[in-house]
């Protein structure tokens, strides 16, 4: 079976309880691999009781279990699990998903029939495209809170606030590190919990504004300056770099590690270095004739229309634009198409936006660059505003330039070459009169290219009478072929 990445939650799921009140005291606050559990352990850390409930109040009978790359030795035990507590379900375990293992695998679980899905590990909490049911199970790592406490006490904080913010598999004791917290510096702290549920489920009555990345702002978090973010997660987090850079009033970060319990640091952020990386993507579309939409999500809702805009904005400017699935992103899938595309915008989740894209042949862009670029209404100059969740913007207005000013050129702020925008139609031939057809063909511009792939000069289907029947090849090993002398 392949793996179903993480999913986003259906909204009409019937909802509960967030996450079990228990919390596993068996795994030591080092351990944070969950692997090779012992079988109470496993049940309490993967809330298998909880699932069970789930599934048997939904009378679900074919059940989807995503798991991340990192915990599919732990699928079997768990699947194992599910089946011997309800007779007739059957249970699919998704791996090696198609893009994302934080995005719902939906077309997987489809392919599968299945009526529901179990999605574990991190997840990037992304609405979905269809109404199947998913539950997450976030995972509940235990927290060794009399070391955070001695951790805090070494440090030295301004008089800044302080906001706290939890990678997904902590967020189920949010109330308790923020009273430690709290406790030890003497300070209030703020909290930045989890906007869905655990059927990723969003409250009514949140404000879309209040929402970033999965959390939900505190109600006075617009007033605040130079905030003191306290994060609680791995180094190698994507939510601390890209939370940075959506919020670049966080000026310090208080970062606790729970994988190493005694240490605690405290450093600047680098948010505006890393907005005026974004600010130079935005010239490299401007300055692009062909742009390459990879699409690396279909399971994030809007993806639809957000593969549309990029469409109509680009030739709103005047740019081809093809649109490639390649599946997950790499630099060898990307160099395939660098000699035709110019520059690349990656349709993903949150979590998916590439940062840091400098070993790839062509820039990779985010969709807010993009948009930023070509929507003629959008201006930002790397300041605050800057987003990963192209649903924020994806059915803002399009404006484009005035009729008659196609041709108004502006500098690029990368060459400092004028740039001219093309017109849609192409331009005429000389000599040609208004209304003329020109017949053009796609294989035009391939046969412009100086290279059109191997053995070029074998002309196949010509009049050259020139043979192109195979002959043998060497044989033996590459020591020493039978037709070397030795």
């Amino acid at each position: 079976f392949r793996a179903l990445a993480d999913m986003a939650s259906d909204a009409s799921s019937t909802a509960g309880l967030f996450y079990s009140g228990h919390v596993p005291t068996k795994i030591t606050a080092a351990d944070h691999s969950a692997k090779n559990l012992p079988d109470a352990v496993r049940a309490e850390h993967f809330d298998v009781p909880a699932t069970i409930e789930w599934l048997r109040a939904g009378g679900y009978s074919r059940v989807a279990l995503q798991f991340p790359d990192s915990l599919l030795g732990e699928a079997v035990p768990v699947s194992r699990d599910i089946e011997t507590a309800l007779e007739g379900v059957q249970v699919f375990i998704l791996a090696d998903t198609s893009y994302r293992s934080c995005c719902v695998d939906e077309v997987a679980a489809r392919h599968a029939s299945c009526d529901s899905i179990i999605h574990y590990g991190d997840a990037c909490l992304s609405a979905l495209t269809q109404k199947i049911p998913v539950r997450y199970v976030l995972g509940r790592f235990p927290i060794d809170f009399d070391a955070l406490s001695l951790a805090l006490s070494s440090v030295s904080l301004t008089d800044d606030p302080i906001v706290l913010v939890t990678d997904t598999q902590f967020a189920y004791c949010i109330d308790a590190l923020a009273a430690s917290t709290s406790t030890a510096i003497k300070r209030s702290v703020e909290c930045c919990r989890l906007a869905a549920n655990v059927y990723g489920e969003t409250a009514e009555d949140v404000d879309r504004a209040c929402l970033s990345l999965g959390r939900i702002l505190p109600p006075t978090f617009a007033e605040m300056d130079n905030v003191q973010l306290m994060f609680v997660g791995s180094q190698d987090s994507a939510l601390l770099p890209l939370w940075l850079l959506t919020h670049p009033k966080c000026a310090r970060i208080i970062h606790y590690d729970p994988t190493t319990p005694d240490k605690c640091t405290v450093s600047d952020a680098s948010s505006w270095r890393g907005l005026r990386r974004r600010l130079f993507m935005v010239e490299k579309v401007r300055d692009a004739n062909t742009i390459g939409l990879v699409v690396g999500t279909v399971a994030v809702a809007g993806h639809r229309e957000a593969v549309g805009r990029i469409r109509t904005l680009a030739r709103a400017a005047g740019k081809k634009v093809y649109v490639i699935s390649v599946g997950k992103v790499n630099v060898a899938k990307l160099a395939n198409f660098s000699a035709d595309v110019d520059t690349f915008v990656l349709l993903s989740c949150p979590f998916g936006v590439l940062l840091d894209t400098s070993s790839f042949d062509k820039p990779v862009v985010s969709l807010f660059e993009a948009e930023i670029a070509l929507n003629d209404g959008k201006d930002w100059m790397a300041q605050a505003g800057w987003t990963s969740d192209y649903t924020e913007f994806v059915n803002d207005c399009i404006t484009s330039r005035v009729s008659g000013d196609d041709d108004t050129p502006d500098v690029s702020l990368v060459s400092g070459r004028v740039r001219v925008r093309q017109r849609e139609e192409g331009k005429e031939e000389e000599g040609g009169k208004e209304g003329t057809v020109a017949l053009w063909n796609a294989g035009n511009y391939f046969e412009a290219r100086s290279w059109r792939g191997l053995d070029d000069s074998i002309k196949v289907g010509t009049d050259v009478d020139e043979s192109t029947a195979m002959h043998e090849g060497k044989k033996g090993r590459a020591a020493g072929y039978e037709n070397e002398q030795r």
